[in-house]
C-alpha cells in the first residue's frame, strides 16, 4: 500500500491464514512510524493488532506488546527416564500445580533480582488462555550434537508476567495507548516496567519447572527460554514481538497444537532481515 510501511509474508497458500489477520497487518503497516512488518506462518488476529508478527518502528507501541509482556516457551530436560514415566500418575501428580504456590514467594522473587510487586502471589502459575505446562518425550533427534537425550522426559512451559503485564497494558491503556517516544520519561518508565515483566515472567516460568518436577520426583535443568511478547531497542529502531520468537539466539522451540509435534529448532544465520530476526512462535496453533 502506499504510503505504508512493507509488509512481508513469511508463510505459503498451505498456510490457513484469516482474512482479518491480514487486514490487521496491514492497517499496522499504515501507522505512522512503523518501518517494517513481518507476518509468520501462525499469524492469526489479535485484540490490538495481529498474533504471530514482527514490527519494526520508531516508537514503542505497547499495542503491540499487548497485555502478557514476556509471555515465552522454556523447555527443561528431566533426569527422568521416558521407559519408566506412566502418564496417568504424572498427571495425577502434575495437577498440584493447577494450585497457587504456597512456597515462599518473597525468596523466590528476591533470588530472582526482582522488586516485589501487587502481583507477586500469582508467581509459580500458568494462567488461562493457551498457557500450559506440558511433560513430552522425544520423537526424533535430528542433530545429535544437540545435546538432546531421546532417553529422558522433558518439560514444555509456556506462560508469561500474569497479571503484571495485565496492568501494564491497562496503565497504557488509560492514556489512550498512544505510541511512545522511547527517550521521553514515559518511554523510559514504560521499558522498566516491561523488563521487570519480562524479567518476572522468566522467574515465573522456571517456578513453574521446578514445581512440576518436584510432583514428578525429579529435577529439571533449563534447556531454552525465549519471550515472544516484548519490544527491544536495535541499532535499527524498537523491535516488537507480538506472537514471535527470536532467530537471533541458539534455540528456540516452536510448539505444535495439542496432541501434535512440537519441534526444538537453531535458527540459521543468513536469515533474510525481512524477517525482522524472527520466526513463528508455535503456541498451540497450526
Amino acid at each position: 500500500m502506499d504510503g505504508c510501511a512493507p509488509v512481508h509474508a513469511f508463510y505459503s497458500s498451505n498456510s490457513w491464514i484469516e482474512g482479518a489477520a491480514v487486514r490487521q497487518l496491514e492497517s499496522v503497516a499504515a501507522i505512522p512510524g512503523v518501518r517494517a512488518v513481518a507476518g509468520m506462518p501462525d499469524l492469526h488476529p489479535g485484540k490490538f493488532g495481529p498474533v504471530g508478527c514482527a514490527i519494526l518502528a520508531d516508537q514503542i507501541h505497547p499495542a503491540f506488546v499487548g497485555s502478557d509482556a514476556g509471555c515465552g516457551m522454556a523447555l527443561f530436560a528431566l533426569d527422568l527416564a521416558v521407559r519408566k514415566l506412566r502418564v496417568e500418575k504424572a498427571a495425577d501428580r502434575l495437577r498440584d500445580i493447577e494450585r497457587p504456590y504456597d512456597g515462599d514467594i518473597a525468596g523466590e522473587i528476591a533470588a530472582a533480582g526482582l522488586a516485589a510487586s501487587a502481583f507477586d502471589r500469582a508467581l509459580g502459575t500458568i494462567g488461562g488462555g493457551n498457557h500450559f505446562c506440558e511433560l513430552q518425550a522425544v520423537a526424533e533427534v535430528f542433530d545429535v550434537s544437540s545435546g538432546i537425550n531421546s532417553d529422558c522426559a522433558y518439560l514444555l512451559v509456556h506462560s508469561g508476567s500474569r497479571g503484571l503485564g495485565h496492568a501494564l497494558l491497562e496503565q497504557q491503556m488509560a492514556k489512550e495507548l498512544r505510541p511512545i517516544a522511547p527517550d521521553s520519561e514515559n518511554g523510559r518508565a514504560y521499558m522498566r516496567a516491561h523488563d521487570h515483566a519480562m524479567q518476572w515472567a522468566s522467574a515465573n516460568r522456571r517456578l513453574i519447572a521446578q514445581r512440576a518436577a518436584r510432583a514428578l520426583r525429579c529435577e529439571a535443568e533449563a534447556v531454552c527460554e525465549c519471550s515472544h511478547n516484548c519490544v527491544a531497542h536495535r541499532t535499527e529502531g524498537l523491535l516488537h514481538r507480538k506472537g514471535a520468537a527470536p532467530s537471533d539466539q541458539a534455540l528456540v522451540v516452536v510448539p505444535g497444537s495439542r496432541g501434535a509435534l512440537s519441534y526444538l529448532v537453531a535458527p540459521l544465520a543468513g536469515a533474510p532481515p525481512q524477517a525482522l530476526a524472527s520466526i513463528a512462535h508455535g503456541a498451540g496453533r497450526k
